[in-house]
């Protein structure tokens, strides 16, 4: 299994500023179950290619330590939305696809 890294600026609320740069680490899933027999029919299900995220980590560069705990704050509050805006940036990513 590839483990990639990409470098993604996820949206932020306007009080904690416009976007914060987040290194994700995640590798591709596939929900296909591959070779099937149904009652005599044989097939085969390819699937579909998908990243799972393992880990995002957030680069603080110039907040403040006030500022870094409201952003972190705010991504353990919404963590679901935050994690779907990075799944949504990396289905636009190209990967090599070797799974």
């Amino acid at each position: 299994m590839a483990i990639y890294n990409e470098t993604i600026n996820v949206s932020l609320p306007e009080e904690l500023g416009e976007e914060i740069e987040c290194n994700v680490q995640y590798h591709i899933e596939n929900d296909g179950i591959g070779s099937y027999e149904f009652w005599g029919f044989k097939g085969y299900d390819a699937g579909q290619d998908y990243p799972e995220i393992d880990s995002i980590y957030p680069c603080f560069e110039d907040q403040y330590f006030e500022e870094t705990a409201l952003i972190l704050e705010y991504i353990d509050k919404y963590y679901s939305a935050f994690e779907e805006e990075i799944l949504l940036a990396l289905d636009n990513i190209k990967y090599d696809g070797d799974i």
